[in-house]
């Protein structure tokens, strides 16, 4: 085959209506001389890991025009680089070894070329933007593609030392990257961290950026996706041990069939979502991008530790620390933006009971604001015998800040009269992923 003369293939999501049946994905095919696949990603570099890294030249029509957005698409990112281990070749054009990278431009549908795109070691380049999609599309992409490449570079542009990828029947695969497009016109996109309200007419940006991405990263896109293709099932072998079976494609053998679920949760790479959902990447989801070829590896998951001894809190009193002395590790990196810290009574809670955060080890109060060393990290609400306090975290939070709040979490009552049983207190950390800590727990003595 042609190395200037491959297929082109694109992937899209629909939305599902309210109220209606689910609208169906929609492909299309650009013309083009060279492989173009679309659906897409700024730089964070992890060690080992896969590193991302976005480009916004090319949303011209300023679907990205916050750092809050882009904020968010680099926490997709994020869980994809905690996950994934692969070593790619760097592409260095010079002297004889040029090319040109090919792409679909986010803002304009067109094909794009980039003369001597460079992309280091361990590195895909993802371009992302937005423009008016069709009617039912909230998103495409797909990897990129070549032309201009000698025989002498070819395989470092087509497989990035990614030995599995040549072939007629690949079982890795190595992109140099893509691109991403997001709907401008007709859809209500919800911006949000947390999950949306499941009555929320809006649609979830972070839910249709883990689906699009996985597209650009191969799923139903990739040669080795194809591989395992057959008789409209999936047969990868990490995928069907994590089913239990053979999972079933959509018709355009691009996606799971609309619905599918592993477990009790819906699959990302479904073809469509409702209003008021967020779908981020179950267990099927990761095994089938490690059939396609990706190196991926679980999450470790972030610890919560209270290792102090029993605090003692006098009624009516200041606050006491729950544990001075917590502590918090994040092993793998995992983005604390969206992330969630949440402080309850699990046992002999009264009315009076009142839980809150202090300020001291960096940590200071503006309204409902949480400040670190004067940077604002997230915002907070107290809580009481039946409501847990919550902070949610933004993406300025780093580890130490999660540690220093952990640090000063608090137990008070606001009368003398409350009763004088020792109280339980629970503490736990999710984030944007759902990935949650154990939660630890404290005794509180109350005299």
């Amino acid at each position: 085959m042609s190395w200037n003369l491959l297929e082109n293939l694109l992937g899209s999501w629909s939305f599902r209506p309210q109220h209606a049946s689910r609208r169906k994905h929609s492909q299309s095919l650009e013309d083009a001389s060279c492989l173009i696949r679309i659906e897409s990603l700024e730089a964070r570099q992890v060690p080992t890991a896969l590193t991302i890294q976005i480009d916004y030249s090319y949303d011209t029509n300023q679907f990205f025009d916050t750092q809050a957005k882009k904020d968010l698409l680099q926490s997709v990112a994020d869980m994809y680089s905690a996950r994934i281990t692969d070593d790619l070749l760097a592409i260095n054009p010079s002297g004889n070894n040029t090319w040109n990278a090919l792409f679909t431009n986010p803002a304009t549908g067109t094909q794009t070329s980039v003369h001597n795109l460079v992309v280091p070691t361990d590195t895909i380049v993802l371009y992302a933007g937005g423009r008016d999609l069709s009617q039912g599309t909230l998103g495409v992409g797909g990897p990129g593609g070549y032309s201009g490449v000698p025989n002498s570079f070819f395989t470092t542009v087509d497989q990035r030392g990614q030995a599995g990828a040549a072939g007629s029947h690949p079982t890795d695969f190595g992109p140099w990257g893509g691109s991403i497009t997001f709907d401008t016109v007709g859809t209500d996109w919800y911006f949000g961290t947390t999950p949306p309200d499941p009555s929320s007419p809006q649609y979830d940006f972070m839910s249709v950026a883990m689906h699009e991405i996985g597209h650009v990263l191969g799923f139903g896109t990739s040669d080795s996706f194809h591989t395992f293709v057959s008789n409209g099932t999936f047969t990868g072998p990490k995928a069907d041990a994590e089913f239990g079976g053979k999972p079933q494609l959509a018709s355009d053998r691009s996606h799971w069939v609309d619905g599918l679920k592993d477990g009790n949760q819906e699959t990302s790479m479904d073809p469509s979502i409702a209003a008021g959902t967020r779908k981020l990447f179950t267990a099927l989801d990761w095994a089938a991008l490690d059939d396609i070829g990706w190196q991926t590896t679980p999450i470790t998951v972030p610890i919560v530790t209270l290792p102090g001894a029993t605090s003692t809190y006098t009624r009516g009193g200041p606050a006491v620390a729950v544990d001075p002395t917590a502590t918090f590790a994040n092993p793998d990196s995992l983005s604390l933006s969206g992330a969630k810290l949440t402080l309850g009574l699990t046992m002999n809670a009264g009315s009076y009971d009142f839980l809150s955060i202090q300020t001291g080890n960096g940590i200071t109060k503006s309204g409902a604001n949480i400040k670190y060393n004067g940077v604002t990290i997230g915002t907070y609400s107290n809580g009481s015998r039946s409501t847990q306090f919550t902070l949610k975290f933004n993406s300025k939070a780093t580890d130490a800040a999660v540690q220093a709040c952990l640090e000063n979490l608090a137990f008070s009552t606001t009368s003398k009269k409350a009763g004088t049983l020792n109280r339980t207190v629970s503490i736990a950390l999710t984030n944007i992923e759902g990935v949650n800590t154990v939660a630890a727990t404290k005794v509180v003595k109350v005299a």
